[in-house]
């Protein structure tokens, strides 16, 4: 074993959740560092290592005494079985940028590239820093629960679609912060491994990493329905609160988030402010989507192309310009 590696490993966990149980941290720790230890057993003593609640002699070897803590009381509760928890961690992702291009809906092999290019050139034009993939950028048609039609485009094709768009787009935004949001298409993907292939759930390669390419394109993947942060703006794609069209889709954004939010999902263009009773105003917006506007299971639709830039000016003030574009034009 690379005591090296076990070492780095625990000290960052240890940072990162200082006052997680010993026990709870290992689980976490094996779960995804299952070729490093043997069991979480023997993450547990290494955790207890640099706790040092090992023994004195353990104590005595440990250079890095920063994580020192004296060992609690027994409790036999600590020995319940821990619960499983569904979702990942909830915190939000901070957005440090101070231009984001917010790009949702693509579809992907449905996009409409008249309108992506609008948006990709509004972008290099206002200079923009950071690049958000706001969820569904692929459809994921054929592994979808839906009636297929065998005519359309294959899994392996619209991934190959996906990195021809990403590979210019990265061309041309060489050194922009990149950030992808999962979306309930991607989600699909989940869900066909879940039914179809129950086998490969868990296996390292079977992730969005791999399938979106997170390395070779530089960007994060935001998984688990994590919010991304823009100064007090939160940004989701939106099927996270379970949204519904309504007859203005930010309002019904605002009624479910309760704070400043913005979100694609509902491909359609709105926002909604209102002022609470202390005087300060909370806004929200929806924002356009820029895939195929009749697509054969919604011809007719109240669908629009767009996209948002968002200013992020300090850690608590930003300016959101949702677009609409109209016959090649941004309005």
């Amino acid at each position: 074993m690379d005591k090296q590696l076990q070492g780095e490993i625990i000290t960052k966990y240890l940072s990162d959740f200082p006052d997680t149980p010993s026990l709870t941290l290992a689980k976490m720790i094996f779960k995804d560092n299952q070729e490093v230890w043997k069991s979480p057993e023997s993450v547990r003593s290494s955790i207890r290592r640099y706790k040092g609640q090992g023994g004195k002699y353990q104590l005595k070897q440990l250079a890095d005494k920063s994580f020192l803590s004296e060992a609690g009381e027994y409790n036999p509760f600590d020995d319940l079985p821990e619960g499983i928890r569904e979702l990942g961690d909830a915190t939000p992702v901070e957005v440090k940028g101070k231009k984001s291009l917010c790009l949702f809906d693509l579809h992907i092999p449905y996009h409409d590239k008249p309108a992506l290019i609008t948006a990709l050139e509004e972008g290099k034009k206002q200079g923009i820093d950071t690049i958000i993939l706001a969820g569904d950028w692929i459809d994921f048609y054929s592994i979808s629960r839906w009636d297929k039609d065998p005519r359309m485009r294959s899994f392996p094709e619209e991934l190959e679609t996906y990195c021809e768009i990403m590979d210019i787009i990265r061309k041309e935004f060489m050194t922009e912060t990149m950030y992808y949001v999962v979306g309930n298409h991607e989600d699909r993907l989940d869900r066909y491994l879940k039914v179809k292939a129950p086998e490969l759930v868990g296996y390292k390669y079977h992730n969005f990493e791999t399938y979106f390419e997170a390395d070779k394109y530089n960007m994060q993947i935001i998984r688990d329905m994590r919010i991304l942060k823009i100064a007090s703006l939160n940004l989701i794609h939106g099927h996270e609160l379970n949204i519904s069209r309504g007859i203005v889709p930010a309002r019904t954004l605002y009624l479910r988030a309760k704070q400043k939010a913005i979100m694609g999902h509902l491909h359609t263009t709105s926002d909604y402010s209102t002022k609470k009773i202390g005087g300060n105003v909370v806004s929200c917006w929806s924002v356009g989507c820029l895939c195929d506007m009749r697509p054969r299971y919604a011809p007719y639709n109240e669908w629009n192309h767009g996209f948002a830039i968002v200013d992020r000016h300090d850690d608590v003030n930003f300016r959101v310009q949702n677009f609409k574009i109209i016959n090649g034009k941004v309005y």
